[in-house]
């Protein structure tokens, strides 16, 4: 048992920072990334994907159903023309409102890599393969984080196939969900899970390699989830069993992974009765913030646990 396992260690703020800021020195953390965080960085809301898709693609919106069973009638309506469908999904992706005119235009990348966010998101990524290899595990198709870090000298690999060689990089970058790229060195996915149908295909099925690949990683690291409602099926299974397998069950800490959100948030009993602890702010907009607390604490513990040794290594 450690000090974990008592729900008071977990209502203490400073504590759940600490655990963070630790976990990082000990290389144990994964960042998980949602549509919220691509948000977060200026890319197009779940609803406005559907809606510029549909421009792009310049087939009317079917009428009177929601955005899940609009994108995936528009698949169904270009399911003969597979390629240009992943080209319409990336073009709505990499697109922004003129906001006079309300015309798309494509995102300016320059805006998107000052993104707070992002910054604080690559930080705690850059931290932990300062102590070896880096994970990243993102539900989004999105390049921008593998574009904040080779900016700075970080080779971020991205994964969008299960099993892949290994390309010796800094981070890995695991898109299980798909990849849409915008540079050639880099290719897109061949297919990606957006649609109802989609899911459906691979919800639950413990023979799908990204199933045993993050399952795995879930099981024996410390997550944490950012930008993610606990909507998505696929992850809601993989995060269930999980629960039941961590690691950490072994000492009875009570939550075996870390959840950001806003308060009031109406999946927080969803991800609590699955053992993922969340950790609330009043604004969306704290959590980068919090993100460079926990960096900025966890350089601390690194420094002195250099100083501690008394050598130039740990």
């Amino acid at each position: 048992m450690d000090e974990y396992s008592h729900d008071d260690a977990w209502d203490d703020p400073a504590k759940v920072l600490s655990l963070l800021a630790r976990s990082i020195v000990d290389n144990q953390l994964v960042l998980v990334l949602g549509a919220g965080a691509s948000m977060g960085c200026g890319l197009p809301s779940w609803g406005d994907l559907v809606q510029n898709a549909h421009e792009l693609a310049r087939v009317p919106r079917a009428a009177k159903v929601d955005d899940n069973a609009a994108i995936e009638a528009l698949a169904h309506t270009m399911q003969d023309t597979p390629g240009r469908f992943l080209q319409v999904i990336k073009d709505a992706l990499y697109s922004t409102r003129e906001p006079v005119t309300g015309a798309l235009k494509p995102f300016v990348e320059q805006s998107a890599l000052r993104s707070e966010l992002l910054e604080a998101i690559c930080t705690v990524v850059m931290l932990s393969c300062r102590r070896g290899h880096g994970t990243l595990v993102t539900f989004n198709f999105d390049d921008l984080a593998e574009t904040y870090l080779m900016r700075r000298g970080i080779f971020a690999y991205p994964y969008s196939n299960q099993p892949d060689w290994f390309h010796n990089e800094d981070v890995s970058v695991l898109h299980p969900h798909g990849f849409l790229s915008r540079r050639p060195m880099f290719p897109s996915s061949e297919s990606i899970a957006l649609t109802a149908l989609d899911f459906d295909n691979i919800i639950g099925d413990v023979t799908n390699p990204w199933h045993v690949r993050l399952l795995s990683l879930f099981q024996s690291a410390i997550p944490l989830f950012v930008g993610l409602s606990g909507t998505d099926k696929n992850l809601s299974n993989l995060i269930t069993k999980a629960r039941g397998t961590h690691v950490s069950k072994a000492t009875g800490r009570r939550y075996w992974g870390i959840r950001l959100c806003v308060e009031g948030d109406p999946n927080i009993d969803t991800w609590k009765h699955r053992g993922v602890w969340c950790e609330t702010f009043a604004h969306y907009n704290e959590i980068p913030d919090y993100l460079m607390k926990v960096c900025h604490a966890s350089a601390e513990m690194l420094v002195q646990a250099k100083l501690f040794a008394g050598e130039g290594r740990v």
